[in-house]
Protein backbone atom coordinates (compact mmCIF):
# COMPACT_ATOMS: atom_id res chain seq x y z
CA UNK A 1 0.00 0.00 0.00
CA UNK A 2 1.04 3.60 -0.67
CA UNK A 3 1.11 5.43 2.66
CA UNK A 4 1.19 9.20 3.24
CA UNK A 5 2.74 10.56 6.45
CA UNK A 6 1.75 14.04 7.66
CA UNK A 7 3.02 15.53 10.93
CA UNK A 8 1.00 18.38 12.44
CA UNK A 9 1.79 21.02 15.03
CA UNK A 10 2.76 24.68 15.24
CA UNK A 11 5.58 23.68 17.59
CA UNK A 12 7.17 21.13 15.23
CA UNK A 13 10.18 22.00 13.04
CA UNK A 14 12.19 19.94 10.57
CA UNK A 15 14.90 17.68 12.05
CA UNK A 16 17.66 19.78 10.46
CA UNK A 17 16.46 22.97 12.16
CA UNK A 18 17.52 24.24 15.56
CA UNK A 19 14.21 24.40 17.44
CA UNK A 20 13.49 27.75 19.10
CA UNK A 21 12.18 27.81 22.69
CA UNK A 22 8.86 25.97 22.92
CA UNK A 23 9.46 24.01 19.71
CA UNK A 24 10.72 20.52 18.95
CA UNK A 25 12.13 18.59 16.02
CA UNK A 26 10.00 16.23 13.98
CA UNK A 27 11.02 12.72 15.02
CA UNK A 28 7.87 11.04 13.71
CA UNK A 29 8.39 11.16 9.95
CA UNK A 30 11.62 9.15 9.84
CA UNK A 31 10.29 6.60 12.33
CA UNK A 32 7.02 6.11 10.46
CA UNK A 33 8.65 5.85 7.04
CA UNK A 34 10.93 3.10 8.36
CA UNK A 35 8.06 1.36 10.18
CA UNK A 36 5.79 1.54 7.13
CA UNK A 37 8.51 0.00 4.94
CA UNK A 38 9.06 -2.81 7.47
CA UNK A 39 5.32 -3.55 7.36
CA UNK A 40 5.36 -3.84 3.57
CA UNK A 41 4.19 -0.32 2.70
CA UNK A 42 5.56 2.44 0.49
CA UNK A 43 5.83 5.57 2.62
CA UNK A 44 5.67 9.13 1.32
CA UNK A 45 6.42 12.12 3.60
CA UNK A 46 4.05 15.09 3.32
CA UNK A 47 6.04 17.30 5.68
CA UNK A 48 4.73 19.34 8.61
CA UNK A 49 1.38 21.16 8.68
CA UNK A 50 0.39 23.94 11.05
CA UNK A 51 -2.55 23.55 13.43
CA UNK A 52 -4.95 25.42 11.15
CA UNK A 53 -8.07 23.77 9.66
CA UNK A 54 -7.58 25.32 6.22
CA UNK A 55 -3.92 24.26 6.08
CA UNK A 56 -4.74 20.74 7.23
CA UNK A 57 -7.56 20.41 4.69
CA UNK A 58 -5.30 21.60 1.86
CA UNK A 59 -2.71 18.96 2.74
CA UNK A 60 -5.10 16.10 3.49
CA UNK A 61 -7.57 16.44 0.61
CA UNK A 62 -5.13 15.44 -2.17
CA UNK A 63 -3.60 12.74 0.04
CA UNK A 64 -6.99 11.09 0.50
CA UNK A 65 -7.32 10.90 -3.27
CA UNK A 66 -3.80 9.67 -4.00
CA UNK A 67 -2.90 7.16 -1.25
CA UNK A 68 -4.16 3.87 0.13
CA UNK A 69 -3.46 4.90 3.73
CA UNK A 70 -2.97 8.33 5.32
CA UNK A 71 -1.15 8.64 8.66
CA UNK A 72 -1.24 11.87 10.64
CA UNK A 73 0.63 12.66 13.86
CA UNK A 74 -0.76 15.08 16.42
CA UNK A 75 -3.95 17.11 16.60
CA UNK A 76 -6.33 14.28 17.56
CA UNK A 77 -6.84 14.88 21.28
CA UNK A 78 -9.28 17.31 22.94
CA UNK A 79 -7.28 20.56 22.90
CA UNK A 80 -8.23 23.78 21.16
CA UNK A 81 -5.62 23.18 18.45
CA UNK A 82 -6.62 19.56 17.77
CA UNK A 83 -8.36 20.06 14.43
CA UNK A 84 -7.58 16.80 12.60
CA UNK A 85 -10.82 14.92 13.47
CA UNK A 86 -13.03 17.80 12.35
CA UNK A 87 -11.08 18.35 9.15
CA UNK A 88 -11.30 14.66 8.26
CA UNK A 89 -15.07 14.73 8.77
CA UNK A 90 -15.35 17.80 6.53
CA UNK A 91 -13.40 15.94 3.84
CA UNK A 92 -15.88 13.07 3.91
CA UNK A 93 -14.09 10.56 6.13
CA UNK A 94 -16.28 8.19 8.12
CA UNK A 95 -14.92 7.79 11.63
CA UNK A 96 -14.37 4.15 12.60
CA UNK A 97 -13.27 4.94 16.14
CA UNK A 98 -11.69 7.79 18.08
CA UNK A 99 -10.11 6.78 21.36
CA UNK A 100 -8.80 3.40 22.49
CA UNK A 101 -8.73 2.14 26.09
CA UNK A 102 -4.95 1.93 26.23
CA UNK A 103 -1.98 3.87 27.54
CA UNK A 104 -0.06 5.29 25.76
CA UNK A 105 -2.01 6.03 22.59
CA UNK A 106 -5.54 6.65 23.90
CA UNK A 107 -6.49 9.47 21.44
CA UNK A 108 -5.86 7.28 18.35
CA UNK A 109 -8.34 7.86 15.54
CA UNK A 110 -9.21 5.65 12.58
CA UNK A 111 -11.39 6.51 9.61
CA UNK A 112 -12.12 5.67 6.02
CA UNK A 113 -13.05 7.50 2.85
CA UNK A 114 -13.85 5.12 0.07
CA UNK A 115 -11.01 2.62 -0.01
CA UNK A 116 -8.55 4.94 1.77
CA UNK A 117 -7.79 4.24 5.43
CA UNK A 118 -6.83 7.05 7.78
CA UNK A 119 -5.07 6.74 11.13
CA UNK A 120 -4.74 9.83 13.31
CA UNK A 121 -1.89 9.12 15.71
CA UNK A 122 -1.33 11.14 18.89
CA UNK A 123 1.61 13.53 19.05
CA UNK A 124 3.84 12.02 21.73
CA UNK A 125 6.58 9.62 20.52
CA UNK A 126 5.65 6.76 22.84
CA UNK A 127 2.03 7.01 21.73
CA UNK A 128 3.01 7.05 18.06
CA UNK A 129 5.26 3.99 18.41
CA UNK A 130 2.79 2.00 20.52
CA UNK A 131 -0.31 2.81 18.45
CA UNK A 132 1.54 2.03 15.22
CA UNK A 133 2.69 -1.36 16.51
CA UNK A 134 -0.66 -2.43 17.92
CA UNK A 135 -3.12 -1.11 15.32
CA UNK A 136 -1.49 0.41 12.25
CA UNK A 137 1.16 -2.22 11.50
CA UNK A 138 -1.32 -5.13 11.41
CA UNK A 139 -3.52 -3.17 9.00
CA UNK A 140 -0.60 -2.40 6.69
CA UNK A 141 0.57 -6.01 6.75
CA UNK A 142 -2.91 -7.18 5.80
CA UNK A 143 -3.04 -4.66 2.93
CA UNK A 144 0.40 -5.83 1.80
CA UNK A 145 -0.88 -9.40 1.63
CA UNK A 146 1.37 -10.70 4.36
CA UNK A 147 0.32 -13.89 6.09
CA UNK A 148 1.94 -12.93 9.42
CA UNK A 149 -0.72 -11.79 11.85
CA UNK A 150 -0.67 -9.67 14.98
CA UNK A 151 -0.87 -12.63 17.35
CA UNK A 152 2.34 -14.16 16.01
CA UNK A 153 4.12 -11.35 17.81
CA UNK A 154 2.42 -12.04 21.17
CA UNK A 155 4.13 -14.31 23.66
CA UNK A 156 4.73 -14.83 27.38
CA UNK A 157 7.79 -13.75 29.35
CA UNK A 158 8.74 -13.58 32.99
CA UNK A 159 9.54 -10.35 34.76
CA UNK A 160 13.10 -9.56 35.78
CA UNK A 161 11.70 -6.91 38.15
CA UNK A 162 8.38 -6.23 39.85
CA UNK A 163 5.68 -4.36 37.91
CA UNK A 164 2.86 -2.24 39.31
CA UNK A 165 -0.88 -2.89 39.16
CA UNK A 166 -3.13 -2.14 36.21
CA UNK A 167 -5.02 1.14 36.00
CA UNK A 168 -8.25 2.16 34.26
CA UNK A 169 -6.93 1.25 30.81
CA UNK A 170 -4.62 -1.43 29.42
CA UNK A 171 -1.06 -0.17 29.80
CA UNK A 172 1.88 -1.07 27.56
CA UNK A 173 5.28 -0.80 29.23
CA UNK A 174 8.50 -0.72 27.20
CA UNK A 175 10.97 -3.44 28.17
CA UNK A 176 14.14 -5.21 27.13
CA UNK A 177 15.17 -8.83 27.39
CA UNK A 178 17.53 -9.68 30.25
CA UNK A 179 19.38 -12.78 28.96
CA UNK A 180 22.11 -12.44 31.57
CA UNK A 181 19.53 -13.14 34.29
CA UNK A 182 17.78 -16.11 32.71
CA UNK A 183 15.86 -17.25 29.62
CA UNK A 184 12.70 -15.37 28.58
CA UNK A 185 13.19 -12.69 31.24
CA UNK A 186 12.05 -9.14 30.47
CA UNK A 187 13.23 -6.02 32.28
CA UNK A 188 10.71 -3.13 32.34
CA UNK A 189 12.34 0.16 31.39
CA UNK A 190 11.93 3.31 33.47
CA UNK A 191 9.64 5.60 31.49
CA UNK A 192 8.73 9.18 32.32
CA UNK A 193 5.60 9.17 30.18
CA UNK A 194 4.47 8.93 26.57
CA UNK A 195 6.87 11.76 25.70
CA UNK A 196 9.88 9.63 26.78
CA UNK A 197 11.17 8.84 23.31
CA UNK A 198 14.42 7.26 24.49
CA UNK A 199 12.68 4.63 26.62
CA UNK A 200 10.46 3.51 23.74
CA UNK A 201 13.33 3.65 21.24
CA UNK A 202 15.38 1.31 23.46
CA UNK A 203 12.52 -1.17 23.91
CA UNK A 204 12.58 -4.66 22.40
CA UNK A 205 9.08 -5.57 23.54
CA UNK A 206 5.98 -4.14 25.19
CA UNK A 207 4.59 -5.63 28.39
CA UNK A 208 0.79 -5.58 28.59
CA UNK A 209 -0.75 -4.77 31.96
CA UNK A 210 -4.48 -5.23 31.58
CA UNK A 211 -6.87 -2.81 33.25
CA UNK A 212 -7.38 -3.65 36.91
CA UNK A 213 -4.79 -6.43 37.10
CA UNK A 214 -2.88 -6.76 40.39
CA UNK A 215 0.79 -5.93 40.73
CA UNK A 216 3.24 -8.63 39.72
CA UNK A 217 6.42 -9.64 41.56
CA UNK A 218 9.70 -10.42 39.83
CA UNK A 219 9.48 -13.83 38.18
CA UNK A 220 5.79 -13.58 37.39
CA UNK A 221 4.54 -14.32 33.88
CA UNK A 222 3.19 -11.52 31.70
CA UNK A 223 1.92 -11.07 28.15
CA UNK A 224 4.42 -9.40 25.82
CA UNK A 225 4.37 -8.07 22.26
CA UNK A 226 7.37 -7.77 19.99
CA UNK A 227 8.38 -4.17 19.39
Amino acid sequence: PRVAVLVTGDEVVAPVQLPPPGSLRDSHTDFLLAAVAAAGGDGHPLGIARDEPATLAARLAPALDAFDVVLTCGGVSMGGADHVPGVLRQLGCAELFHGVAMQPGKPLLAGRRGTTLVFGLPGNPGSVMTAFRLLVRPALERLAGRAAGFWEGVFEVRLAAALGAGRARDRFVPARFAPDRGPALADPLPVAGSHDQLAFARAELLLRIRAGEPARPAGAAIEAIDF
